[in-house]
């Protein structure tokens, strides 16, 4: 009878420490995410910087269509992060 005791015990105890390291684990995932948006964020800005520094300063109105496609890319990828 012992023995049934101490293995339910530490079946007790595993439980316990799969339900905390799974909040842990999703806590984890729900950070991750955020930073995977912050450096989307930041990807997108460098690309547009760049694309504004390719095209000629009296033409900015006007897009290139290489730049527009790089910009309709750039959203594309965007979005599909953030809503996937």
């Amino acid at each position: 009878m012992a023995a049934w005791k101490s293995i339910l015990l530490d079946t007790l105890k595993l439980t316990d420490e799969v339900k905390r390291l799974n909040t842990q684990t999703e806590k984890l995932s729900d950070r991750m995410i955020d930073i995977d948006k912050r450096v989307v964020r930041i990807e997108t800005l460098v690309e547009v910087s760049k694309i504004k520094a390719i095209t000629p300063k009296k033409k900015t109105m006007v897009l290139r269509r290489e730049n527009a496609k790089r910009i309709i890319r750039i959203i594309r990828r965007c979005t599909a992060v953030i809503w996937p």
